[in-house]
């Protein structure tokens, strides 16, 4: 790199200057998941003005709301340029919340106090369906969803998924 020509040195000289690439800058991208969220992009590094494109997986029962970082600001298409710094992203879901609809109860009660709830999302607890009754009648049981027959005591687990719809017979 460096040529010096010694104190009386004699004749023509001829250099030629020979250059290296230096390498590209590098930073780190580190990836996270929020609740709901099953699987994410691996952490990985890429070069400043790489395009990068996230992905994640959901558990069950949730949807997807947006990515979050202090860094960069990750558009509709999961996508990204890298800046010259490190960046952290998080992909954030929210909870689903399904409908359960009752049929059939037309002049019957549950009792002072006593409600069937109308809502419920994968974290709620296990729900047992409160029996109602009905003037001059015995209740049968519930049919509707995931129900074969009319039966008396119906359970919607914890971790369970979709709208329902119950009858009461």
């Amino acid at each position: 790199k460096e040529v010096s020509i010694a104190k009386g040195s004699t004749g023509n000289r001829e250099y030629t200057a020979t250059w290296t690439e230096n390498a590209p800058d590098t930073y780190n991208l580190i990836v996270n998941k929020g609740t709901g969220i099953a699987s994410v992009s691996e952490s990985a590094t890429y070069t400043v003005g790489q395009e990068v494109t996230l992905s994640y997986t959901l558990e069950p029962g949730y949807k997807f709301d947006s990515w979050s970082s202090e860094e960069v600001t990750v558009d509709a298409e999961n996508k990204f340029t890298m800046p010259a710094k490190n960046v952290t992203v998080k992909a954030n879901a929210r909870v689903i919340v399904y409908n359960i609809s009752y049929y059939g109860l037309e002049g019957a009660t549950l009792g002072e106090g006593i409600t069937n709830p109308s809502t419920y999302d994968v974290t709620t607890e296990t729900i047992t369906l409160n029996k109602p009754t009905k003037a001059g009648y015995t209740f049968a049981g519930w049919t509707g969803t995931d129900l074969d027959v009319a039966t008396k005591e119906v359970s919607i687990a914890k971790g369970s998924t979709g709208n329902r719809e119950y009858t009461a017979t």
